[in-house]
């Protein structure tokens, strides 16, 4: 639907990520996605030193307001790629400690991948302008994915599904989500003891709760509050000590509008981390000058985990 930009440190609202600004994407909902829609396309990959690959990927999406209420929306596609060029000839090697530039390659059958996915939405709107949301969906893996430190083939399949609850009342909101990925590949080019590839069994689950609200005072204002709370369970094969998280933070800020050409941004984030000791405060303050609509001069102070 639209695509907003914030620019400047926004640790304070939206944790250490935004330390530069904040890109939000805005979807349709399905009361203003009626109707049906599909794409279809296909393509090929070529290198001079391989054979040439192909491509493709199909999505559609159904939605539909049966009434003034109730809104819908079903969605689903694929995606398949031939196999990529296998690596060939000698591993590169920077530490002589743990390796020799002698070392070649192991053999593996290579092969492409294929991603299916399906996601599905139902909204219900009240009289008042209140809206609850509830959408999941699942997506799934077969093949070899390609990642910085080499291929894996995945063996079973990977599965990643979530789930998502929403509830705006005007500036309120509130929301719930979980992700869940779980799956087992072998990593083609590092060999265990017994010669064969290590294998990597992975269970990720997160689960988060967030609220959030803007509100106005003196007609100088713009307040925003809320908070968020996460819990991440990880087992990991290749990681068996990894411990699970919980992470809890609040934040506050304030927008002050000096006059039509000066504005001041002073707000603050608490966090609390279970690997951490102590509670992390992250400030923000900045000083905006706009001598126009379509200009923006900014002096900012932004400090972050």
């Amino acid at each position: 639907k639209q695509v907003e930009v914030i620019r400047g440190p926004a640790s304070a609202v939206w944790g250490a990520n935004a330390l530069y600004g904040v890109v939000n994407v805005v979807s349709k909902t399905p009361r203003e996605l009626k109707g049906t829609s599909a794409t279809f396309g296909f393509g090929g990959f070529d290198r001079p030193d391989a054979d040439a690959g192909s491509l493709w990927y199909l999505s559609g999406t159904y939605a539909d307001a049966p009434n003034d209420r109730w809104s819908y929306k079903l969605s689903g596609g694929g995606y398949s790629q031939d196999a990529l060029a296998r690596p060939t000839g000698r591993i590169p090697c920077d530490n002589s400690a743990v390796c020799t530039p002698t070392t070649t390659y192991p053999p593996f059958a290579n092969s492409g991948t294929t991603q299916p996915k399906f996601d599905a939405r139902v909204d219900y709107d009240y009289e008042d302008g209140r809206n609850l949301s509830f959408s999941g969906g699942v997506a799934g893996t077969d093949g070899i994915m390609h990642s910085g430190i080499g291929p894996f083939d995945i063996n079973s399949g990977s599965v990643m599904s979530y789930a998502k609850a929403g509830f705006t009342k005007g500036n309120l909101r509130a929301g719930f989500f979980t992700n869940v990925l779980s799956g087992d590949a072998d990593q083609l080019l590092t060999l265990g003891l017994n010669g064969a590839p290590i294998k990597f069994l992975f269970d990720t689950t997160t689960v988060d709760f967030d609220v959030s609200n803007v509100q106005t005072f003196a007609q100088r204002h713009v307040v925003s509050y809320g908070g968020n709370l996460r819990f991440n369970s990880n087992d990991l094969s290749i990681a068996p000590d990894a411990d699970n998280r919980t992470e809890f933070g609040i934040y506050g800020q304030d927008e002050i509008f000096l006059s039509d050409h000066f504005r001041l941004v002073a707000g603050g984030r608490v966090d609390r981390f279970d690997f951490v000791d102590d509670f992390v405060f992250s400030p923000r303050v900045a000083f905006l000058v706009k001598p126009d609509a379509n200009q923006t001069f900014r002096i900012s102070y932004n400090k972050a985990y």
